[in-house]
């Protein structure tokens, strides 16, 4: 049998090592052999090799036993998953605690197991005879795992473990079952302050507009009334044309910027009376009826032109040209007769006109005229008083009057 296969039967037979503390400080190294190995060693056939384990230190002597009773393993510290908190004063010497318990040299040690004998791990295997406990192996610290014996030194660890966790400060560890449980859900926090603000700042914004708004209107109503006072302040000026146009123009122009009503009678009559001070065709009065008799006023869409009728029993006809208006009599003077109402038919070719018989108001009546000859009009007779309003049927057919 080779030499590899030997060393890794020697050493699952009965290889164990242990440690213990020595007077005058320092540990003591243990290796213990059991006698089935003796034999193998006399016909040396197999060597024996014990690594100190990394955690161990301080060691100042070596003792080789034949035996198989438990060794010691004082001061080993538990394994990583089950160490505690590390304490201040740990590995510190002092009443009544053994100095060489806890970890050596701040290094933490797993627990440690014998291979299996059909394990073949050639030259790599742990001379010592144990490689380091995995965590599906936790259970196990204390068996050995191929023949079910107690594990060598299991009595030593399940002390050094209880000694680390008195070190520890004697705090209870979390059970397995709290570290898996999940935690407790928190009701979602609800963002008041944002909403809170942001309905400030939309309440801020449409109180802003809102005085906005008002802050333009107060503005509008006070260029209007300035308008309108410019206007008026205009018609104190007639003894300064030029000045009293200026003035009721601009009271024109703020009153159209600004909205204003567009036929305003403080501006239309500043507008009126500056421009009749130059004498402007659009202030001439349309003189014809007598002493200012007219009572009515029709207008011809076809072709633009006006027709009057008044109390002096005249109808005038009015047509402009070049910005000027020029009257034609289509009826005379009459001392018989008064116009106080005209309309047009809705094909603007007759013309019905409707007043007072001065002589006789108990046999009064209507006119009904053709527009391309007026000579002789035709009388509707049947009203005892003033005729003041007349008007077409929309089909031209009928009269109300």
């Amino acid at each position: 049998m080779c030499g590899p296969m030997l060393l890794l039967a020697a050493a699952s037979i009965g290889v164990d090592f242990g440690w213990q503390p020595i007077a005058g400080g320092g540990v003591e190294y243990i290796i213990q052999i059991e006698p089935e190995l003796l034999e193998s060693l006399a016909s040396g056939r197999a060597d024996i090799v014990s690594e100190i384990p990394p955690f161990l230190r301080g060691v100042r002597s070596y003792r080789i036993t034949v035996g198989t009773g438990p060794l010691p393993h004082q001061g080993e510290p538990p394994p990583l998953q089950e160490a505690a908190e590390p304490d201040e004063n740990e590995g510190m010497p002092g009443p009544g605690r053994d100095p060489f318990e806890g970890s050596f040299g701040g290094v933490a040690a797993k627990p440690l197991r014998r291979p299996a004998l059909g394990d073949d791990h050639g030259s790599d295997v742990n001379p010592a005879g144990y490689e380091e406990e995995t965590d599906d192996a936790d259970e196990q610290a204390t068996h050995d795992g191929a023949d079910g014996k107690p594990a060598k030194g299991g009595a030593g660890a399940a002390a050094g473990n209880a000694a680390a966790g008195e070190a520890a400060g004697g705090e209870d560890k979390p059970s397995p079952s709290d570290q898996d449980s999940p935690p407790a859900e928190t009701a979602p926090s609800r963002p008041w302050l944002p909403l809170g603000l942001a309905l400030v700042a939309l309440c801020a914004s449409l109180a802003a507009n809102a005085y906005q708004g008002w802050v333009t209107l107060a503005l509008r109503q006070r260029y209007l009334a300035q308008a309108r006072a410019m206007a008026l302040k205009s018609l104190e000026l007639g003894s300064e044309p030029e000045l009293e146009g200026l003035l009721a123009q601009q009271a024109y122009n703020f009153n159209t910027a600004h909205g204003g009503e567009p036929y305003d009678n403080d501006i239309y009559n500043g507008l009126f009376y500056a421009l009749r001070n130059f004498n402007h065709p659009l202030t001439e009065s349309l003189r014809g009826h007598v002493y200012g008799a007219a009572r009515a006023l029709v207008t011809r869409l076809k072709d633009g032109t006006i027709y009057s009728g008044g109390s002096d029993g005249k109808i005038i006809r009015w047509e402009e040209s070049n910005g000027l208006w020029k009257g034609t009599e289509m009826v005379g003077r009459r001392s018989d007769y008064q116009i106080y109402a005209m309309d047009l038919s809705p094909d603007e070719t007759r013309l019905a006109a409707a007043g007072l018989n001065y002589t006789n108001d108990l046999n009064n009546y209507i006119e009904l005229y053709e527009l391309n000859n007026m000579n002789n009009p035709k009388k509707i007779p049947g009203f005892t008083k003033a005729v003041e309003n007349i008007q077409f049927t929309p089909d031209g057919k009928g009269l109300y009057a």
